[in-house]
């Protein structure tokens, strides 16, 4: 069965975490089968020895800490998932001193006192208990009293907090429980001194006693008082390797040991690498065939009373130290020790950790304890450390003692016996500890290789196997052997040279390399190693194969104290895998026994086997069901496919596993239910269950049968023993329930109920603008004409659902908005074109004429005052130029056909008399066409009106421009050919201005021809009798606004010939030759005229105009020596706001682009010399009157000759 209630998985977490947190440095050992212990390949590093730690108050761990439970939790058969649980573990030593041991008599130890605290995590969503995930929080806290002399444990107890936070923060309290355990005799995880491949036991018993609360379990059920055998063996060392993801941070334990533990029957149940750097471990990992780990490694170590301290690499050196030794490193048993002790403070640790004194040491108090005998001494300080060498107090006639002949409580492979001595200054908690090794034999050298201790890896189809000390060494035919095997010096004197000192080698049948060695050096008790490869061949089967090693201490220059220890013989059997058969007895029930029988198991090569089951049930795992007949029966009280295996053992230790999976029949539950026939629809009905049960459940009451309905949705839920539903149809519903046992077995019955008719009904109305809803708050309140969508929800039995018909009245107001739709939800798209408050009326009729209640929505419609755009901010024109400009209106359709739009064109005047100085209706329309021949500032006003007398009006500023006047001489006179005498008429009527502008200028002629500043105001100028010389002309033209703009030309004339030619003639040639020579001159000076004026017709006409002055005379050459009149102040508008300066002078116009050809067409020669296109458009019609081309001059004639001798000579005269 699987149990459905959420404590079940919390209570089983909780449970294997009391388990295994029972003490953190050794846990409870579980009786399960043999089994080899997995690790990756290895090699052994060098051999070495390192005595006990000790510790001071203050010394501090820090552990990183993962806990993965997925397997546990996968076996348990719980409905529950947990991630990896992480966080960081600190341990502190917070006290030292005389703790008594859990023994008859109570003997006081020197201990440490040691605090460890963890918090733990899964993280947010983490973990997940029958379907309600969250996560997971455990508080740990504990303390751990260790003996100083070994660091065995001698009591633990903790603090286990365990929360359940559903949906990450409903929180739920699984357990609040308090650990005690005591050790009889202490625990030791290590036998000191450490050296590779040591090997260790213990039997020893641990009692439990557990209180707290919890609401899912009775904390007593965890208290238990267990006989445990456990076994350790240095199996590496060197750097803690890195394993399953798991790797240890701190960096300065490089020389470490790695220590695997096992249970009674064999069963890996963790490691520790042990680094005497930190003195302790830097990586702790617990493992249990339930299917939990647990694995600690370190961060941090923060020694105290030390310098030179790098927390995460390096545990610097202690600033004192007490320091005991004896003379050797063994003794024999009964034997006489001397026992030194010593304080040490090194200059270097007084230059770092104390100042001018330090502190006194007057009343150490040294215990020391073997086989149970302790005793103590007291010693004297009183001289002071030195700075510059190593300052050494000793004890008073210290120690000596009889060393004991009965042996330790963990016996090892290395030596007969181990005692560990404490120093111990109770005043100022140092403790200084020592390691007497007893043996039976004491020598200068003796070498020998030893049986114990062996580590063999073996692999077997590409995995590698580390054999459990102890375990038959064999294999079959294929398996590649690594065999390292320890050398040991059992001699109180230190080998060395390079010899080798030891080999081995495989008398089997391998072609792989089959021989090693081994050289020194190997300190007093101290060991070195040697590790063989070979490979187990088909050839080697049912042979007496063995591993063989010989030491050779002469070839050291050592005499061997005992010759007969030097030859070592390790068998190990070639055989078989043993065949496993299983078989069971097929169709039985639940409560019905199954046997399973293996007895067809054999091992081929000879030899009995042992059969260890394993069998799944609806309560979980059980394993290590040994049958020595090889036959298990059992009875499963649940139903279902139950896996089973059995491990067929060999003598050899060999294992082949057969597996199988038992189908056990199950028995389906019986029930019976009631419900009333009729209903009306969507009323409630309710069906429940009036019996229900199972013969074979295993489950606790009210949990044995499931109740699954269907077919309806049940108000308790469809797991419930009752179902409360509405039947949604007209019509019969059918209720199903699925009753289902604990083995998934079901039985399925089934109730017919009739629902009849009922009157539809509508949900609230919704208004959209735009696709979003308008929550309706205090109403509606839309525009005219604006598109609402308006939505609501019928609702009716199913099988009148599609033909509903529904009905909209939108508008008390205005007759025709009506609206109808068929089916459940009515959607329409409207407008009102009335503003005022609306009401909206809707109502559901079904197939049967049944009508709903009448829905009523007041929705208020809001004029939309229109809109008028398009005209610039501001406006400039010329006087007397035409403005046309035009403005966009809009408004809702309703309204746009009924839009007034009119202009205000004078802010200042009030022409409606209405009080507004811009609302006046001077002009009605969208385009305003209009002149004005004053120039000023106006504010222009356009406005619209609706229906509803909602405006709108936008504004512009208008200029209107001053042209500035253009002066313009004419004179149908050659004024560059005058005569003395001459008579001059010079015209300002070509003068340029704006029309308005023309009849109202001003002319004042200024000539240095006439006296006086002001000749004349007249548009004519005469100037009569010119006298000979250069004269300058004047003329400056100003409109109405004073703007002004002079025009200057030069009057060239001659002086006249002489007065009386002809009288002179008569007197020099006589009457008749002057007659003739009158004649002929008058007919030459004819032609010559002729000439002459043809000639300057073609140089010196500049500008050929016609004159449309008063005289209308035909164009003459214009040779003034007057500046060309600047350019003309563009007609584009330009900001009007201050207005422009009207007397200023003209300026020389900037380039500007080329203009758009507007006006009459230009003429030939292009635009006029500073003229712009604006100024054409304007004035070009009255240009091209007064410069219209005049008729085509003659072709010119050859000069003719001014030499009148010559012509005379030419007639022949």
């Amino acid at each position: 069965m699987t149990p459905s209630r959420t404590g079940a998985g919390l209570f089983l977490l909780a449970l294997f975490l009391s388990a295994l947190l029972t003490p953190m440095v050794q846990p409870a050992t579980e009786k399960t089968a043999l089994a080899d212990h997995v690790y990756p390949a290895s090699s052994s590093g060098s051999v070495s020895v390192d005595e006990v730690p000790t510790w001071r108050i203050g010394d501090e761990w820090v552990y990183d800490t993962g806990f993965d439970v997925a397997t546990l939790i996968a076996n348990s058969g719980v409905s529950a998932s947990v991630s990896t649980l992480s966080g960081e573990t600190k341990m502190e030593i917070e006290g030292i001193g005389l703790e008594p041991m859990n023994d008859a008599s109570g003997t006081n130890v020197v201990a440490y006192t040691m605090t460890t605290e963890g918090d733990f995590s899964s993280g947010n969503w983490g973990a997940s208990f029958n379907g309600i995930s969250g996560r997971l929080e455990i508080e740990y806290r504990g303390v751990d009293v260790l003996r100083a002399s070994d660091m065995a444990t001698i009591d633990s107890s903790f603090d286990l907090k365990v929360e359940f936070y559903g949906l990450n923060f409903i929180r739920v309290g699984v357990a609040d429980l308090t650990f005690d355990t005591e050790y009889s005799p202490a625990m030791e995880s290590r036998d000191y001194p450490v050296r590779s491949g040591d090997n260790w036991s213990q039997a020893y018993t641990a009692t439990t006693t557990v209180s707290g609360s919890s609401d899912y379990f009775d904390p007593s059920e965890f208290d238990t008082s267990t006989q445990e055998n456990t076994t350790w063996e240095v199996t590496d060392s060197g750097v803690p390797t890195a394993q399953d993801g798991y790797s240890v941070s701190y960096t300065g334990c490089d020389d470490s040991y790695k220590i695997n533990q096992w249970n009674t029957t064999g069963s890996a149940t963790g490691f520790e690498w042990y680094c005497p750097a930190v003195r302790g471990p830097s990586w702790i990992r617990i493992q249990q065939s339930a299917g939990f780990q647990i694995d600690w490694t370190l961060k941090e170590y923060n020694p105290a009373y030390s310098y030179g301290v790098v927390d995460d690499a390096d545990p610097g050196e202690r600033c004192t130290s007490l320091q005991v030794t004896s003379q050797y490193p063994a003794y024999l048993p009964s034997s006489t020790v001397n026992i030194d002790v010593d304080y040490v403070i090194t200059p270097a640790a007084y230059s770092a950790c104390f100042s001018d004194e330090i502190n006194r040491y007057d009343t150490a108090y040294m215990e020391y304890s073997i086989a149970g005998s302790t005793g103590s001494v007291n010693f004297d300080t009183t001289s002071s450390p030195s700075t510059t060498q190593e300052s050494r107090w000793s004890g008073i006639s210290c120690c000596t003692y009889t060393v004991p002949t009965i042996t330790d409580g963990s016996p090892s492979n290395d030596d007969h016996s181990s005692d560990g001595i404490v120093a111990f200054d109770a005043q100022n908690g140092v403790v200084g500890v020592y390691t007497v090794i007893v043996d039976l034999s004491i020598v200068g050298v003796d070498l020998l290789p030893l049986s114990e201790g062996l580590v063999v890896d073996r692999t077997r189809d590409g995995v590698t196997t580390r054999l459990a000390p102890g375990a038959p060494l064999g294999g079959v035919a294929g398996d590649v052997v690594d065999m390292t095997i320890l050398i040991a010096n059992r001699g109180i004197l230190d080998v060395t040279g390079s010899n080798a000192i030891a080999t081995a080698w495989w008398n089997g049948s391998s072609g792989l390399p089959s021989t090693a060695s081994t050289t020194p050096p190997v300190g007093a008790y101290g060991q070195t190693s040697l590790t063989l490869n070979f490979e187990v061949a088909a050839g080697d089967i049912g042979l007496p194969n063995a591993v063989e090693v010989r030491t050779d201490a002469p070839a050291s220059g050592n005499n061997d104290g005992n010759t007969s220890n030097d030859f070592l013989s390790i068998p190990f059997y070639a055989g078989t895998l043993p065949t496993a058969v299983l078989n069971w007895t097929e169709g039985r029930s639940t409560g019905e026994e199954v046997v399973l029988d293996a007895t067809g198991s054999y091992d081929g090569d000879g030899g009995d086997v042992t059969c260890v089951f394993t069998v799944v049930s609806s309560t979980g795992t059980d394993s290590n069901l040994q049958e020595s007949d090889c036959i298990l029966e059992w009875t499963w009280n649940d139903g279902g496919a139950w896996t089973v295996s059995v491990d067929v053992i060999d003598e050899e230790g060999d294992v082949t596993v057969g597996t199988g999976e038992v189908v056990v029949l199950n028995r389906a539950p019986e029930v019976l239910i009631e419900a009333p026939m009729q209903v009306e629809a969507r009323s409630k009905a309710t069906v429940r269950v009036v019996e229900a049960y199972d013969n074979d459940t295993v489950s606790p009451a009210g949990q044995d049968v499931l109740f699954q309905w269907s077919g309806v949705v049940c108000e308790e839920g469809s797991a419930s023993d009752r179902c409360t539903f509405s039947p949604s149809d007209e019509g019969l519903t059918v209720v199903t329930l699925t009753a289902t046992d604990d083995d998934g077995a079901s039985t399925v019955v089934n109730v017919t109920v009739e629902a009849t008719n009922i009157a539809p009904t509508l949900d609230t109305i919704s208004l959209f603008r735009n696709g979003t809803e308008v929550p309706i708050l205090d109403g509606w309140v839309v525009d005219e004409d604006e598109p609402i969508g308006l939505l609501v929800q019928a609702d009716d039995t199913p099988n009148d659902l599609s033909s509903l018909a529904v009905l909209w009245d939108l508008s008390d107001l205005v007759d025709g908005l009506e609206e109808g739709t068929v089916g459940p939800v009515s959607s329409i798209e409207t407008s009102w074109p009335v503003s005022g408050t609306h009401r909206v009326t809707v109502q559901a009729i079904d197939d049967d004429g049944v009508a709903s209640s009448a829905l009523e929505a007041d929705v208020v419609v809001r004029n939309v005052a229109p809109t008028i755009e398009g005209l610039d901010p501001t406006v400039a024109i010329y006087e007397d130029e035409l403005l046309k400009i035009s403005v966009n209106v809009d408004d809702t359709a309703s309204d746009l056909l009924n839009l007034t739009t009119c202009w205000d064109l004078d802010a200042r005047i009030d022409t409606d008399n209405d009080g507004g100085s811009t609302n006046d209706c001077d002009v009605e329309g969208v385009t305003l066409e209009q002149i004005w021949s004053d120039a000023g500032t106006r504010l222009l006003t356009a406005f619209v009106v609706d229906d509803d007398g909602a405006t709108a009006s936008i504004n512009t500023t208008l200029t209107i421009v001053n042209l500035r006047p253009t002066a313009v001489i004419t004179s149908p006179t050659n004024l560059s050919n005058l005569m003395e005498g001459d008579f001059v008429n010079l015209s300002a009527m070509d003068s340029l201005d704006t029309e308005s502008d023309l009849i109202t200028l001003t002319y004042l002629w200024d000539t240095d021809a006439l006296d006086g500043a002001i000749d004349s105001t007249t548009s004519i100028l005469q100037l009569e009798n010119l006298a000979p010389g250069t004269y300058s002309v004047n003329l400056t033209v100003t409109d109405d606004d004073g703007a002004t703009h002079t025009m200057n030309v030069q009057l060239v004339v001659a002086e006249a010939p002489t007065n009386n030619p002809i009288a002179w003639a008569v007197e020099e040639f006589g009457m008749i030759t002057t007659i003739v020579i009158g004649v002929l001159g008058v007919v030459i000076l004819g032609l010559v005229s002729m000439l002459v004026i043809g000639r300057r017709g073609a140089e010196e006409a500049l500008v050929e105009t016609k004159s449309t002055s008063m005289w209308d005379q035909a164009p003459v050459a214009a040779t003034f020596d007057a500046a060309v009149p600047a350019a003309l102040p563009p007609a584009t508008p330009a900001p009007m706001a201050p207005m422009p300066d009207m007397n200023a002078q003209p300026v020389a116009a900037a380039p500007a682009p080329a203009p758009v050809q507007t006006g009459p067409p230009l003429p030939a020669s292009g635009l006029p010399p500073g003229w712009t296109m604006e100024q054409w458009a304007f004035y070009g019609e009255k240009w091209l009157e007064t410069n219209a081309p005049a008729a085509p001059a003659p072709a010119p004639q050859p000069a003719a000759s001014t030499d009148l001798s010559n012509l005379l000579d030419g007639l022949d005269l």
